[in-house]
């Protein structure tokens, strides 16, 4: 009879170092938990920082883009007013004088 008690006694403390170890595990998990649910926001958080800055290089890169077109039109303009004016010169000089 002794032995059985010192066996269910035995049985007992390793039940509760048991429940202790997993009370530890499920501990330690729910920690690791906590730290990972902090990561995925700080991510989170991070992925929409990076989109943000990136929709602003993609707005700035289109304004340059504009800035450049507008000055190549002004230019292109200019280029056929130039044009014309020679056109105009040469055709007026071409022409023989007018006598009275």
């Amino acid at each position: 009879m002794k032995k059985i008690v010192l066996m269910l006694g035995g049985l007992s403390i390793l039940g509760a170092t048991m429940f202790a170890d997993t009370a530890t595990d499920l501990k330690a998990d729910k920690q690791k938990l906590a730290a990972d649910n902090q990561q995925i926001k700080v991510d989170e958080k991070q992925l929409k920082t990076d989109k943000v800055n990136k929709n602003k290089e993609a707005i700035e890169t289109d304004k340059q883009k504009l800035a450049t077109d507008k000055q190549q039109k002004q230019t292109d303009k200019a280029k056929l007013e130039a044009d014309k004016a020679q056109k105009k010169a040469e055709k007026a000089s071409s022409k023989p004088p007018v006598s009275n």
